[in-house]
């Protein structure tokens, strides 16, 4: 391998955990935002009744609905004042749950990625903080087993699911335990475990992912400024 400057050699290893920091650091928010509308978006249908109950039979009706049946006839069930509401929150809703569980499902991949290559560089420069880059690099995985959408990657499975979800998926669990027959114990606590408990522990993960990398990162610069004012290619091994 070619044999570096000290100078040279140090900065490029400053400036590689520099990107992998930035880059860490941009997926970590985007899940924290993600997380955010998701639950948000919860909150908003169960406890802000953004949505009522009668909207998904609504659409439902005007789907299955004859060809033969006036197209106005539906809309008259539905008070004027209040329809626009509830569609601009349908519409919102619809759009914002998805395309936030795709970003935070994607994020989730790539700060895994993001963090094993932190992990690598450490171990080939000898920098330090291995042991909690590593340690950050295994909570990456546990994060991220909790954004996959298990619902539809084993679809049919009625147990594996993950934090995020589709406003159907709201819509469906919401109709059966608030808008339906009055529920059991059991089922409540399983909707309030899905769509609050399952997203609390996500964040939970993610503050331990970001200290253990933040002790990490701490440790690995360190080392490279030790062999900066060691002045020597080989300090840097000896860190």
């Amino acid at each position: 391998m070619e044999q570096l400057t000290a100078s040279a050699g140090h900065d490029e290893y400053r400036q590689a955990f520099g990107s992998i920091r930035l880059a860490k650091n941009i997926f970590w928010w985007l899940i924290f935002l993600a997380i955010g509308v998701q639950l948000a978006g919860f909150i908003a249908i169960r406890f802000g009744k953004v949505i009522d109950a009668d909207i998904p039979a609504a659409r439902a009706a005007a789907a299955t609905r004859p060809a033969t049946q006036p197209a106005g006839k539906a809309a008259t069930t539905q008070p004027a004042d209040k329809a626009p509401r509830l569609g601009m929150w349908y519409r919102a809703l619809q759009w914002a749950l998805p395309a936030t569980k795709f970003m935070a499902f994607a994020a989730g991949m790539l700060l895994v990625l993001t963090l094993m290559f932190a992990v690598k560089i450490a171990l080939q420069g000898r920098t330090g903080g291995v042991g909690p880059l590593m340690s950050a690099f295994f909570w990456s995985l546990l994060l991220w087993v909790f954004l996959v959408p298990w619902q539809q990657v084993l679809a049919g499975s009625t147990f594996a699911c993950g934090a995020l979800y589709n406003l159907g998926d709201v819509i469906g669990a919401t109709g059966k335990v608030a808008w339906g027959a009055k529920a059991d114990g059991s089922s409540q606590a399983l909707y309030y475990a899905r769509f609050i408990a399952y997203p609390a522990v996500v964040v939970i993960l993610w503050v331990i992912v970001q200290m253990k990398f933040a002790s990490g990162f701490r440790r690995a610069t360190l080392g490279v400024a030790r062999a900066d004012v060691a002045g020597s290619p080989e300090e840097l091994s000896k860190v």
